[in-house]
């Protein structure tokens, strides 16, 4: 993948700071990019941010952190189940033949998913900084689990055609402070061959992705769909918040896979999904999303985004044979809903300046399948002056079910903005929105 240089890259945010805050300081992306920090050696009674009795987590302070729908949901993850380190980044294939290896994450998370148990996975300081799990094939977490990359600079990695987390049918999950990569990583693959980095599917409820650090991801680096062909869950419930998601083409799907042909629907289908309401719900709230290309995220079906306080520089990929990719901020499509207020979107390319539109909104494509979502706007202007950013019967985007204190990012100045951001987004962001420079003058 061909990457703007640094100097170049922040010329064209500069020339977007008409309004919105603009990533302009090469500092912030390393405040972004920052490992967690290092803690001193934990014992068995003593982990930071967990509070244990007899080797059980029985408080945590992570759970402070989950807003939005899963906290609606009562996510705790691997409360009440016992503390457990990996303590080898080896893996293994048992599908094809290979034996199981102690301290192993997949060994662990296999085990504790038979039992039906609850865990709460941390990793050994003895694996040393910077230390890497290359998965052989995806590894499927089970109910009532926490993947805890507190004080741990760990990567998850593995081949583009390869999933990393699945989270399927499942309930009541945290993954925090990982970084996720793809080894093989080729911008516009086709998506047979790419499997994606963190996958939530079917009936899941009460998930909690927070921290983490995603990039070159294979196919998307967050997707969470129904399924295709499946019935769409009642209530499924996910927070994705403060995790920095970079260099990449396609970031998030949000949707059901309900229409006959997937998430192409007929005008029928998609009044049904209309009229149905949502069954998906998910809040978004401050990610840094930087020079990803396109849906950031894509929404579709019978869904409903809560989107507040991210920021979103999006810009084209340039793909084999020198094939550049879409590039957008937000689509929201056959009667999916979202609710978008106190972003912040620059649009990296003066030629892609599609922010946040539906299917037949002037000035963007309109693929086949794809009929008009429900969009509603709140707080001030979100992305620079010319850029499309509308509202679609916003009548039909209700409030989400629990209390929320959105940061006015946009009325912020653009330096103060984007450190309030990269001050608690990535691995090493802080526990709260309690930095000066999210403080807004005069409040």
């Amino acid at each position: 993948m061909r990457r703007i240089t640094m100097m170049a890259f922040v010329l064209l945010v500069l020339a977007n700071m008409k309004i919105c805050p603009a990533f302009a300081a090469p500092p912030a992306e390393q405040l972004l990019s920052a490992a967690p920090a290092q803690c001193s050696d934990p014992s068995a009674s003593n982990w930071p941010g967990l509070t244990l009795k007899n080797g059980d987590v029985v408080g945590a302070a992570i759970l402070d952190e989950i807003d939005g729908y899963a906290q609606s949901a009562g996510t705790t993850g691997g409360l009440g189940g016992e503390l457990v380190e990996v303590t080898t980044t080896a893996d293994y294939d048992s599908d094809a033949g290979e034996a199981p290896v102690q301290g192993s994450l997949r060994m662990i998370v296999e085990q504790a998913d038979r039992a039906n148990t609850p865990i709460w996975v941390t990793f050994s300081p003895a694996l040393g900084r910077g230390a890497t799990i290359t998965l052989k094939r995806p590894l499927h977490l089970g109910n009532d689990v926490t993947i805890d990359g507190t004080c741990s600079d760990i990567t998850i990695q593995g081949l583009s055609r390869i999933g990393l987390f699945y989270l399927i049918d499942r309930h009541n999950i945290i993954v925090d402070r990982l970084r996720f990569r793809k080894t093989n990583y080729v911008s516009g693959l086709p998506n047979a061959e790419l499997g994606t980095a963190i996958r939530l599917g079917g009936a899941f409820d009460a998930i909690a992705i927070l921290h983490n650090d995603l990039s070159e991801c294979g196919d998307g680096c967050i997707d969470t769909t129904s399924g295709r062909g499946k019935q769409v869950p009642a209530l499924s419930r996910v927070t994705i918040a403060f995790n920095y998601i970079h260099d990449h083409d396609k970031t998030m799907l949000f949707g059901t896979l309900n229409c006959a042909d997937g998430d192409d629907c007929t005008t029928q289908e998609a009044a049904q999904n209309a009229a149905l309401g949502p069954g998906l719900f998910m809040t978004m709230e401050g990610n840094a999303l930087i020079r990803d290309a396109q849906r950031n995220p894509k929404v579709f079906g019978r869904v409903m985004l809560h989107c507040f306080n991210n920021y979103i520089a999006f810009q084209p990929h340039q793909r084999p044979q020198a094939r550049p990719s879409a590039s957008y901020g937000i689509l929201v499509l056959n009667g999916g809903r979202a609710l978008i207020e106190h972003n912040c979107f620059v649009p990296l390319n003066p030629g892609n300046q599609a922010v946040i539109f539906t299917a037949g909104t002037p000035g963007t494509r309109r693929a086949k399948g794809d009929w008009p979502g429900f969009i509603r706007l709140a707080g001030g202007p979100q992305a620079p002056v010319g850029a499309i950013v509308v509202q679609n019967d916003p009548a039909n985007v209700s409030n989400p079910p629990y209390a929320y204190h959105p940061i006015a990012l946009e009325s912020l100045p653009p330096p103060q903005a984007l450190a309030c951001i990269a001050s608690r987004a990535g691995r090493g962001g802080a526990a709260s929105w309690d930095n000066p420079a999210c403080k807004i003058a005069g409040s």
